[in-house]
């Protein structure tokens, strides 16, 4: 059939077109939930989280290598 391809092609593009639309809106509506999300700072002051005891530990002092470590070895 002379008119094929070219039929096919357009069907082809409609279908893209279609897809890339529902991305956009579904881009889109992620975007306005993120937009309205409200967050409650109030919960850092929260006796809980004051409470929290910090287990952090101290990193030894490392030698420094070199400066730059992609540079070729001399």
């Amino acid at each position: 059939m002379v008119g094929y391809p070219l039929i096919k092609n357009n069907v082809g593009s409609i279908e893209e077109e279609v897809k890339e639309a529902i991305v956009s809106a579904d881009m889109n509506r992620v975007l306005a939930d993120i937009m309205s999300a409200k967050l409650d700072i109030g919960v850092l002051n929260s006796q809980v989280l004051l409470q929290l005891e910090d287990f952090t530990l101290p990193l030894p002092g490392l030698p420094i290598g070199r400066t730059n470590p992609f540079a070729p070895l001399k």
